[in-house]
This record gives structure tokens, sequence and C-alpha cells, in this order.
């Protein structure tokens, strides 16, 4: 297949897996895609990637000018410009590069770096995977077909007999690439205008909530909760305040003083419909604490009895049965070899903690930060007299 063919049957493919692996096709994923979708191709020295690696031949003209001696130091820099020529010498075209176990090995090493130059390495390298991928699966229908499962060597070709197999610059791959053109234009125009928001306008759920809240995330918003179906719970359904994003997807709600989470799979509430609203400018208020030895009842004065706290205490007993923590999902427990236990907390109310920690425990430690959210409301625009604004 052309560059062109295996960019837009990559963005296509990748689209959709990335997508379905809530995964958002913004600029650097679909870069990724793109360099993805032709790496295989680096085992041939006229293809698009290679000349893009090679900076078009223009090293390859210096390094004859300058007539380098071998062996030499400018000359082993300037091997580095004859990779795609060495890998086509050991590999040959769509030889073991055009395989599962390269794209594995490629995606490995490109996990290594994504890992030290950003903050999300898993979603690229996944991306890198498809990508990669996406370039096999179309070779699939050349004539020579892929060693997919390289080192065994038999190829994979479809359909095995070679009849209808779709040959690089014929017709037939001119009219898949119109095939796959048009998907692809619309995979990147929904990620442009960012497919959850989409999605959102027609499935209010909690996959495209969470990129409505972070559009203005110095707001306020409610949430309407409601399910259906045999997911339906009416106890869960209502309106929740919505105190943050932990991670990257869990939505953290509060209601009568309860702290619930929901994401994708649903969290602790069933829902299946997520209708979130700006109620006005979020005002936040922090305050740290540091907490010293004594008992929850001598130190609940300091920390106050209203927002939630973010934080971890470290006690002499292990401070209530376990079972308590199916209603509150943001609070762990870790034993300490001393016998102690570090009790965890994100967003958990504040009100609740004397459930928590009864007045008899011992603190031995702890660091919380107490957060109180609320909000100035929107004004209605004044209205006359006749009623009309």
């Amino acid at each position: 297949m052309t560059a062109i063919t295996h960019v837009a049957g990559g963005i296509v493919f990748t689209g959709f897996v990335l997508t379905n692996t809530l995964v958002e096709l913004d600029a650097t994923v679909t870069g990724i895609t793109i360099f993805a979708s032709l790496l295989p191709d680096i085992d041939h020295p006229r293809s698009t990637i290679s000349k893009i690696v090679t900076l078009g031949g223009l090293p390859h003209k210096i390094e004859k000018k300058l007539d380098l001696k071998r062996g030499t130091f400018l000359w082993r820099f300037f091997r580095v410009f004859h990779l795609p020529e060495l890998i086509e010498q050991k590999f040959l075209h769509r030889g073991g590069i055009h395989s599962a176990l390269a794209g594995g090995i490629a995606a490995v090493v490109f996990y290594c770096f994504a890992f030290l130059l950003s903050d999300r390495p898993l979603a690229l390298s996944w991306t890198f995977l498809n990508g990669y991928v996406s370039h096999l699966l179309l070779d699939i229908f050349n004539p020579t077909g892929v060693p997919f499962y390289y080192p065994i060597k038999s190829m994979v070709r479809l359909p095995e007999n070679g009849e209808g197999c779709i040959p690089v610059g014929w017709a037939t791959e001119r009219w898949l690439f119109f095939t796959l053109i048009i998907p692809a234009i619309v995979m990147l125009v929904l990620a442009h205008l960012g497919i959850q928001t989409v999605l959102y306008r027609f499935n209010p759920s909690a996959y495209g909530a969470v990129a409505e809240i972070r559009k203005h995330e110095d707001m306020f918003y409610q949430a309407y909760i409601s399910g259906y179906g045999e997911r339906s719970l009416t106890l869960n359904e209502g309106r929740y305040n919505i105190l943050g994003i932990r991670g990257r997807d869990d939505i953290v709600l509060e209601r009568d003083g309860r702290v619930y989470f929901i994401n994708q799979k649903g969290g602790n509430i069933a829902t299946d419909r997520v209708v979130v609203e700006p109620l006005g400018p979020k005002k936040v208020e922090f305050k740290q604490i540091v907490l010293r030895q004594g008992v929850i009842s001598q130190i609940q004065d300091q920390i106050g009895g209203y927002g939630f706290v973010n934080g971890e205490i470290e006690v002499r007993a292990r401070p209530i049965p376990p079972v308590y923590f199916d209603d509150y999902p943001t609070v762990r427990i870790i034993p300490l070899p001393s016998g102690r236990y570090v009790v965890v907390m994100e967003y958990f109310p504040l009100s609740e903690l004397r459930k928590l920690f009864p007045p008899s425990i011992f603190i031995h430690s702890g660091q919380l930060q107490i957060t109180r959210i609320s909000y100035e409301k929107i004004p209605n625009p004044k209205k006359t007299e006749g009623g009309k604004p």
C-alpha cells in the first residue's frame, strides 16, 4: 500500500480502537498514529518514512561530497542515515519488520521514551501499537502478504489464494484509499471537536461528562443522575454536587454529606445518564492541617465540620470494619509492619469523620488538606413588569 493509504487506514483503525478504549484522539495521538502507521516500511529505502528518516537523502549527498574515510567518526555518524538500507539487507522488504513481534518490540521501546517525556505513556504506546498493527493489517491484502508470526516465516495473505489481492498503486488501492479517507476525515473532525463532547450530545453519560466538566474547571457543576432498565436504582436518581475529577475519568459526587464516584464503568453508583449543569463560578478554600498525637475528639474542632478532606492519618488501631468502605470507595486502609494503620482519604466528607474514627481511637500523626467548595450563583436576567426581559 502507498503511504497515504496507510495513513488513512491508520487513523480509521486507531481512532476506532482508541474511542472504544477511552483515549481521546488529540493532535499528539494523531501524530503518533501517522508515524506508527508508516514505520513498518522503514525496511524499504524509497518509502516515505525512510525519506523522512534520511532527511530526503541530503546526508547521503553531503557524505559523497566529503568523501569520508571508512571507520572515521563522521563516517560512523552518517551511517545512521543508511538505516533503511541496512534493515532491508537484514530483513528484506515486508520481512521481519512487518510482524507482530517487531510491532511489540517497537511499542515497548516507544513506551520507554514516552515514560520519560509524557504523563500518559501507556495511552501513547497503545496508540503507537495500534498504528503499527494497522499497517500490517492493510499489507495482508498485498499479493506478497506479511510474515505476521515472524520468526515463523509463513506469509499471511488475504485472500489466501492471492486472487483479489490489492497490488500497490493499482486502481483497487485507489478505491480502498477513497473508502478510508472519508471516515478518516470524519474521525479527525470529531477529534478536533472532541469525540467525548460529540458523543455526550447524543447520549449524556459519565464518559462525556468528564470532557464537559474539564472545559470549564473554574465552574461549579451539578449533575443529574438517572438510570433505566435492569441497572436502574431509584435511590441513586437525583441531583448531586460535583466535587471534582479523580484521576483521568472518575467524577466525584456529593449529596447529603455522602460522597460517590462514577466513571464509564459505573463506579459505585448505578447510572445510565449523567447530565451536568454549571451553576456558577467555583470558590474553593483550602486549609492545611498537620495532626499531632491525640484522639479524634480532641482535634475535631481544629478540623471543622463541613467540606471534605484529602490526606492520610496514621492510627494505632484499625478504624472501622472493612465493609464500611463499600460506601466510601475513596478511602483506603494500609496496614504497617509496626501494627499501625495508615488511612488514605480522598474527597472524604468531614461530616462522616467521626464514623470513620471513633472518639477513642488514638491518632499517631497525619497531614490533611481541608477543602470547602461553594459557588456564586449566575444571576437571572431581570424581568420587566410585563414579564419580558
